[in-house]
């Protein structure tokens, strides 16, 4: 018991919220992981599925933690992503996801929170909802699960369970490894819609304009991940005189079943997960999302010019009045 002991509070101290700064509460999960992979079967015995791999890194200064996961799964080459950040306004985390073999399908949200040395996530409303849990968390291992109820969670069935074992330290897996790192290769979506970003990849510099005038330095990073199903971007700007670089990481894909773009977005200086919708107008690359306080739209348009620049106009659109310039980002490859 005494042995047992120290373990117990570790493991407590890991997944404990931290009421100094809730955003940290999945630094226990940061690093590289093998996973084992555990499936209930329809007898209701438990069978060893395929030993897959995952990273988890923090983004925007610690904002916001970005799952990459990959492997066979049940006789298909699975591609996972998350993207996990803290909503001050509800005191809760909210949970992006999205997971393909084919190319096809779109994003999913859960919400949840940890409590009692346990993390759990839910989605879904009514009778039918789904759970993941995280727990027993230790330095180099944690668990998984994902379980269902019918009956309004009265009862449920776990079906699926991950055990993670660390292959890499959290130090070693960075935002900069992220992104010059790669960790599924090979195109996947089948859709030629979905590379109407392609454009962007690659790393950009340059300068930001506000609306008063004012300039600040930009630098532009951009990727594919998920086999080339998303396109992931962080826009960071400093004002003269500054160190520290304000961040913007967006996750963009193509969603066969809308035929359109979707985009979520965080920022170092806030962390709330945001949606906005996308199209393609010619050259350009139009993004919108509303904001329910005030009405308007905010659109960011971007536009790969023919002397190969790169032009991110951002704006507000006032339910009743003139448009508002906001910013112009002009960026050059590098």
């Amino acid at each position: 018991m005494l042995l047992l002991a120290p373990t117990l509070a570790l493991a407590a101290a890991l997944l404990a919220p931290r009421a100094e700064d809730p955003r940290r509460q999945f630094d226990f999960w940061v690093g590289e992981w093998s996973v084992q992979n555990r499936h209930l079967q329809p007898d209701g015995s438990w069978r060893d599925g395929d030993v897959t791999r995952a990273r988890i890194t923090p983004v925007c200064g610690g904002t916001a933690v970005l799952e990459e996961w990959a492997g066979d799964f049940r006789g298909a080459f699975m591609n996972g992503f998350s993207l996990r950040a803290w909503d001050p306004d509800r005191e809760d985390w909210a949970l992006l996801l999205f997971w393909t073999t084919d190319g096809n399908g779109g994003f999913g949200t859960l919400r949840g929170r940890f409590r009692h040395g346990r993390g759990e996530f839910f989605a879904g409303s009514g009778a039918t909802r789904t759970r993941y849990t995280f727990s027993d968390a230790l330095p180099d291992s944690v668990r998984w699960d994902s379980a269902r109820t019918t009956d309004a969670g009265v009862s449920w069935k776990t079906d699926w369970i991950m055990e993670f074992s660390r292959t890499r330290a959290a130090d070693e897996v960075t935002q900069d490894a992220l992104f010059a790192t790669p960790w599924t290769e090979g195109e996947l979506s089948p859709h030629a819609a979905a590379r109407a970003l392609d454009g962007m990849l690659g790393t950009w510099s340059g300068t930001q304009t506000r609306a008063d005038g004012t300039e600040r330095a930009a630098r532009l990073r951009c990727k594919l991940l998920n086999r080339d199903c998303l396109v992931l971007d962080v826009l960071a700007t400093r004002p003269a005189g500054a160190e520290a670089w304000d961040e913007r990481l967006a996750v963009r894909a193509f969603v066969p079943g809308a035929g359109a773009w979707e985009r979520w977005t965080v920022r170092s200086n806030d962390s709330r997960l945001r949606r906005a919708t996308g199209r393609v107008e010619s050259d350009l690359r139009v993004f919108e999302r509303a904001d329910p306080a005030t009405g308007d739209t905010l659109r960011e348009t971007i536009e790969l010019r023919p002397d190969g620049r790169l032009a991110i106009v951002v704006e507000r659109v006032p339910a009743r009045g003139p448009t508002e310039l906001v910013s112009t980002t002009a960026l050059t490859r590098e």
